[in-house]
């Protein structure tokens, strides 16, 4: 193919490709394969789990953050963790000498913990919070439901979130506005 430099290139085979103009051809293929079993979805390889329960996998993620912040951390005297779950994170915050206030929506065996809706709550039980927030609640799906509410509390002066390494992209998927309101470091 050669292409004129003085020329924009055409998108007409993009324009044939999306505009159904093909679709001939594709009942031909479906008449050529007809005694083939029909081709359907495959079911998900799991279920959501009740209540979204995903347990931090990597509780130990809040080492780095204790090596870079944890003067500023242990200035706030203690820490809330509201979606504490099994206490993954509040065993590592505990460990590391932080007094910890641990609260979930449902008991899920995290120790010395307590049952609370984090939506509920108008003031934090802490200066620092450290969480890692339901995803579906975090994330641009959930309209940054956790976020906003969080950064509704009062009583705070401290925020780390555990978040997907993929969580900005929120930017470009509604949360924008929040984003540039309250830019995260």
């Amino acid at each position: 193919m050669t292409v004129n430099p003085t020329r924009p290139t055409s998108a007409k085979p993009l324009s044939k490709a999306i505009s159904g103009r093909g679709r001939a051809k594709a009942l031909a293929a479906g008449l050529m394969f007809a005694d083939l079993p029909d081709q359907t979805r495959p079911a998900p390889e799991h279920e959501r789990r009740g209540e979204d329960f995903y347990p931090t996998g990597q509780p130990e993620a809040i080492r780095p953050l204790f090596a870079y912040d944890g003067q500023r951390i242990r200035d706030c005297r203690k820490v809330w963790e509201p979606a504490c779950g099994d206490g993954a994170l509040v065993r590592e915050i505990r460990a590391l000498g932080v007094r910890c206030i641990a609260s979930d929506r449902i008991d899920r065996g995290c120790p010395d913990s307590s049952v609370a809706d984090f939506y509920t709550a108008r003031r934090s039980p802490a200066r620092a919070i450290i969480t890692n927030p339901p995803f579906c609640e975090i994330s641009s799906k959930g309209r940054g439901r956790w976020l906003r509410h969080t950064l509704e509390l009062t009583g705070w002066d401290y925020l780390a979130l555990l978040l997907s390494w993929d969580w900005p992209a929120g930017r470009t998927n509604g949360l924008g506005a929040l984003l540039d309101e309250h830019p995260f470091s």
